[in-house]
């Protein structure tokens, strides 16, 4: 019967995914970041590069600055994190 509950829930959990990975890719990047799914943090991360608002793209370079170290290819997460704060220094 627990098989059944947990098979429900993540029914549930994936569809509040789905939701975020199209109204809010920042969010789902994160959440994925948190859930160590690098590909699919650096995917949301490029979906919202392409944002027309600054803070998103902006944080969306952030987001591909911590997969790189999540992978740890420390010199792209550099190249990531300068040009955040070279793009905003007070980030």
């Amino acid at each position: 019967m627990m098989g059944a509950v947990k098979a429900a829930a993540d029914v549930h959990l994936s569809d509040e995914i789905v939701v975020l990975q199209r109204e809010d890719p920042i969010t789902a990047a994160y959440y994925y970041m948190f859930r160590r799914d690098y590909r699919a943090a650096r995917r949301m991360a490029d979906v919202a590069s392409l944002s027309d608002n600054g803070k998103t793209r902006l944080l969306a370079e952030h987001v591909k600055g911590l997969v790189a170290r999540g992978l740890n290819d420390w010199s792209e997460a550099a190249n990531h994190f300068r040009a955040v704060i070279e793009s905003n220094p007070e980030f």
